[in-house]
């Protein structure tokens, strides 16, 4: 009888114990269960997170790359802006010497000037022609050409007096120079094309926002 109920408390004990492990057991089990789940979520957060740092990292490269192509395209304007001006300013030079030394001069005179240049060999042929129709004789034919030549010294002498007081900029100079500014502008634009091509952080940065 003693033997028996021994042996009753003995399994009565064990199963106390294997009660006891059964439920340490299941119970962490739901504590493992509930850390996978914490550290699931964590590591959620955590990846998150580095996206997050990540998007702003290159939102702040983009801000500088931006900031560095603005500050470029704003000094190539100022290039461009003082080529063009160089241009203007020589040219109103130009304009304006040429102004102050032919200002007094009329369609009228550029008119008897053009008529000069093309007819004038044929106001020295009217004496031959004369003399070859015998309305005058070789002396007069002579006199008269030899009076017709004087003007031509007296206007070489004043031509190559009077503009001396002339002062006129070549103008093939300020062409020339005028195109080189043009040029350098040029390549200044197609570089600032290229910045702005190459510019599309705003774009990033407008899509992060």
């Amino acid at each position: 009888m003693a033997n028996a109920n021994a042996n009753a408390n003995d399994t009565t004990k064990q199963d106390i114990y294997e009660n006891y492990i059964i439920r340490s057991n299941v119970q962490l089990q739901e504590e493992n269960t509930k850390l996978k789940d914490e550290l699931k979520e964590l590591q959620s957060q955590c990846d998150e997170l580095e996206e997050d740092i990540s998007r702003k990292e290159q939102r702040t490269v983009n801000e500088k790359g931006l900031m560095h192509n603005l500050y470029d395209i704003k000094q190539n304007s100022v290039k461009i802006t003082k080529y063009y001006k160089e241009n203007m300013g020589e040219y109103y030079e130009y304009a304006d010497s040429m102004n102050k030394a032919y200002s007094h001069v009329n369609p009228e005179m550029i008119a008897g000037i053009e008529f000069i240049q093309k007819f004038i060999h044929f106001i020295f042929m009217f004496p031959i022609i004369a003399f070859y129709m015998k309305y005058i004789s070789m002396h007069q034919c002579i006199y008269t050409m030899t009076f017709q030549f004087i003007p031509f010294p007296i206007v070489f002498l004043y031509i190559k007096y009077s503009v001396k007081h002339i002062e006129i900029r070549n103008y093939s100079q300020i062409h020339e120079s005028c195109i080189r500014n043009i040029n350098k502008a040029k390549k200044i634009e197609d570089e600032m094309e290229e910045t702005e091509r190459g510019c599309c952080s705003l774009d990033n940065i407008i899509d992060d926002m």
